[in-house]
């Protein structure tokens, strides 16, 4: 059986988030602790370092037991350890990505980390997709009877639901860094979409729960969701037209190659 070329992308970014639960479980368990043993202590919005520092300032307590001191540093050294293994994890991600093609593109967009953009080149294939419609439909962003698709209870979904919530991580990313493209892009169509006025039942007819027969324009939510909705497929539009530049390229010099030998 050959082994697929992001399939090694693929074992990397499992790994990281199997660490990062780790991380993030030792966490809460040294938070639960904390609070419970130590109620002095705020630990509201703490960060995992901050955490490692309340636990050395318990531990070098006077009145805290040998006992006691032996399992803060056991905790100590279980998180320490979990942060090396995430960090350790991530490294090799931006390592494999330095050979992925797209990796020049989505390395300039802001907001978009290496781990979003593993997410992307291991699991959006453009060798499996006929066009960038292919890519919309498997990452959810399709449209059905005029309106965004959602998952319907008992019936299996036509789209990933993990790409799904890429997309919306995506979609965050990129106004959470104010991205000079994509952020332009859903501001623009956020006001938009809210000064469209539709005929006169139209909303209604589609989202009977949402819309009177009387209201012709969208709620402020419903033009803020169709705009974030529009600026992430620009976003995978530009990069399927990345996909599709880069693998042009690798054909001609294949080409090229098998002329010459």
């Amino acid at each position: 059986m050959k082994m697929e070329r992001n399939d090694k992308g693929k074992f990397l970014l499992s790994m990281y988030y199997l660490k990062q639960a780790e991380r993030i479980k030792i966490s809460g368990f040294i938070r639960s602790y904390i609070i419970t043993n130590y109620t002095e202590f705020n630990l509201d919005k703490l960060s995992d370092s901050k955490l490692l520092s309340v636990l050395k300032a318990i531990h070098n307590y006077k009145d805290t037991t040998p006992e006691e001191k032996l399992f803060i540093k056991e905790l100590i050294n279980k998180l320490n350890e979990s942060k090396r293994e995430e960090r350790e994890y991530k490294k090799e991600i931006e390592r494999y990505l330095m050979s992925e093609p797209t990796w020049f593109w989505l390395s300039f967009q802001r907001g978009i980390s290496s781990i979003i953009s593993m997410n992307i080149v291991t699991r959006l294939d453009i060798n499996k997709a006929n066009s960038v419609n292919s890519f919309y439909k498997y990452c959810g962003l399709h449209v059905q009877d005029g309106k965004a698709v959602k998952k319907e209870e008992n019936k299996k979904s036509d789209h990933n639901p993990k790409m799904k919530v890429l997309m919306r991580n995506i979609g965050k990313a990129l106004i959470m860094h104010k991205h000079p493209k994509y952020y332009d892009i859903y501001v623009k169509k956020k006001e938009q979409y809210s000064n469209v006025e539709y005929p006169l039942g139209h909303l209604h007819s589609l989202y009977p729960s949402t819309y009177s027969e009387s209201d012709t324009k969208l709620t402020k939510s419903h033009a803020n969701n169709r705009a974030f909705r529009y600026m992430i497929k620009r976003f995978i539009k530009d990069y399927w037209e990345v996909c599709v530049s880069m693998k042009n390229k690798a054909d001609k010099l294949e080409a090229v190659e098998v002329s010459t030998n």
